[in-house]
């Protein structure tokens, strides 16, 4: 209800705006100002609700794009903030999971509140949804045209419910959809470590055919380099980010399946193949490229955003939300950690005094049981070698295990 009205000025692009604004009691508002028809059609700001753009003339008569759902106004020489122009969706399971966000345990109510009035206004971004983007697409380059046509796996009926009830849920989702293709291949699941199931496509003999995409991936030193100096850090992980990026039309039917219900293909990039991190990574750079190294670094779909304040911090987000608003992309907030002190990132511990290991890796090492075989050699070199850094000589107390590796070496 309202309880009052109030004249107020705003700077919009240069522009001088004279609005009239009510005032609401006990609203269950998640911005702080609702714009309606009066400020349209005084700014003479047009909607397209289609590309999810707005657009606006400046005080020097040009036409000034932007993109939902938000708008930069000053009231104050000193104070900024966003408002809405429509009021943002957010589903009721989202709505509650950002208000049971756990923060750095010297947090202030105020900087929560900032967060969640943040989060809740990037709906877009912040939604139980899978994106979409077609900034980057996948291509599948393969040495000859000739497909590659595997049978189907041989399956228990508890394995076979699971396969068709995920298939059911991808084609639910738009991730997949029914397929003629001439390639084919089969569908493994793949027990995980908390003991449920996950279901995977096996593309060894596509990938055996498929060209290297040389595309560089950064390495973990210097990303973990590049936080130093920095007290305050959030980390976004993207839901199913994989399946936010766009095929090739002409790649689709390479990534075709077969179950004993039918032949499936994937209109987005699935997991298992080859040159998909490097697809991934290219598109994250460039969605984030105004901002990586300067607030923020990406690893794949792992992105740490650091700042030396929160109030910093709070304004980096904001700049790594429009990013990935702009381009169409969505994060899994389960998964996602907002300022914090110190937190995991790429197996280690980060945080205001520099970069650690992560002491459940180095359980994992300590752990591991004596190898048997060459393979066992590898993985376990694989394990201890993530510290290589924080261990002296490392390549030379290795080399025995090494040496391991040869058909021709000795084992006791």
């Amino acid at each position: 209800m309202a309880i009052g009205k109030v004249k107020w000025r705003c700077e919009v692009l240069g522009q001088s705006v004279d609005l009239t604004l009510f005032i609401l009691q006990d609203a269950d508002l998640t911005v702080p100002i609702i714009l309606g028809m009066d400020f349209l059609l005084k700014t003479g700001m047009k909607l397209d609700f289609q590309k999810a753009q707005y657009s606006l003339p400046t005080a020097e008569g040009a036409i000034k794009e932007n993109y939902f759902p938000f708008l930069q106004v000053d009231i104050h020489p000193t104070m900024h903030f966003y408002l809405a122009i429509f009021t943002p969706t957010c589903s009721d399971e989202t709505r509650q999971y950002i208000q049971q966000l756990t923060l750095a345990a010297d947090t202030d109510p105020q900087t929560r509140t900032e967060l969640e009035r943040m989060m809740l206004n990037w709906s877009t971004v912040c939604t139980q949804e899978i994106g979409w983007t077609n900034l980057v697409k996948h291509r599948i380059i393969t040495n000859d045209e000739q497909p590659v046509r595997r049978r189907a796996y041989r399956v228990s009926i508890e394995k076979q419910q699971f396969i068709e009830t995920q298939i059911q849920d991808l084609l639910n989702k738009g991730i997949i959809r029914p397929s003629t293709s001439p390639w084919a291949s089969p569908v493994v699941v793949v027990q995980k470590k908390d003991g449920e199931s996950r279901f995977c496509v096996d593309y060894r003999g596509m990938n055996a055919k498929t060209h290297l995409d040389a595309y560089p991936m950064p390495q973990i030193q210097d990303i973990l380099e590049s936080l130093n100096g920095a007290t305050i850090f959030s980390t976004l992980d993207l839901k199913s980010g994989y399946w936010q990026l766009e095929m090739e039309a002409d790649s689709i039917q390479k990534t075709a399946f077969v179950t004993s219900t039918g032949l499936y293909e994937f209109v987005c990039l699935p997991f298992g193949l080859k040159n998909a991190a490097a697809s991934f990574q290219r598109l994250m750079e460039h969605v984030l490229r105004e901002v990586k190294g300067k607030c923020c670094m990406v690893y794949i779909d792992n992105i740490v955003v650091y700042s030396k304040t929160v109030t910093e911090e709070l304004q980096h987000l904001q700049q790594v939300f429009t990013c990935l608003h702009k381009a169409g992309l969505t994060l899994n907030l389960k998964k996602c950690n907002f300022i914090q002190r110190s937190l995991a990132f790429l197996g280690h511990i980060v945080s205001d005094e520099g970069v650690k290991t992560d002491p459940s890796k180095v359980a994992a090492v300590n752990s591991f049981p004596k190898p048997q075989s060459i393979r066992d050699v590898k993985r376990f070199l694989g394990l201890a070698g993530w510290y290589h850094r924080f261990i002296s000589h490392f390549s030379e107390k290795a080399a025995p295990l090494h040496a391991l590796k040869q058909k021709n070496s000795t084992w006791i």
